[in-house]
């Protein structure tokens, strides 16, 4: 944080930013990002809400996922914790006892590997075992972006735009 004795300077990016957003198979969501979001860290996080619970993961407990159920029991509802450990993929390389949390360095180089297998299956399919985001999935998500500022410029609702060649 700057001293309070600098001159202000004009601001040239968003702050913060909300999206309402819905999906392909109708489904709603939003969106949530700030920069200036008091007490975070690297608050990356995601949660999703559905009819049979709910999943919270943030990346400030990367070796955490946090699982709600509506199945279960009145008297037994609410999330429960589920830490990474030796039978979840990639963990195992790094550490075979549970309890002990992988970190950033061991991430990176999870995706490097996913990267040089990627590679060597010559895949984009992001739904293949070790694919990884290419150019194309980034003009998908620039696509989106593009949307989400056209409809705050026209105050209503509007379709992603896809470039040729590219699927939303």
């Amino acid at each position: 944080m700057e001293p309070a004795t600098k001159k202000p300077r004009r601001v040239e990016n968003e702050d913060v930013a909300y999206a309402l957003v819905e999906f392909a198979n109708g489904v709603p969501g939003s969106f949530e990002i700030s920069r200036v979001a008091a007490g975070y860290k690297h608050g990356l996080a995601v949660r999703i809400f559905g009819t049979r619970g709910s999943l919270a993961y943030d990346q400030e407990r990367f070796n955490e996922l946090r699982v709600y159920r509506n199945e279960d029991p009145a008297g037994r509802r609410g999330f429960r914790t589920i830490l990474a450990g030796p039978e979840h993929e990639h963990y195992r390389a790094f550490c075979p006892a549970p309890g002990h949390g992988l970190g950033i360095n061991d991430l990176k180089v999870i995706e490097a590997r996913n990267l040089l297998v990627a590679i060597d299956r010559r895949t984009s399919d992001p739904r293949a075992p070790g694919a990884q985001p290419d150019f194309h999935e980034g003009a998908r998500v620039q696509a989106v972006i593009d949307a989400i500022e056209r409809s705050h410029a026209v105050g209503q609702w509007v379709a992603i735009a896809t470039a040729p060649g590219v699927e939303a």
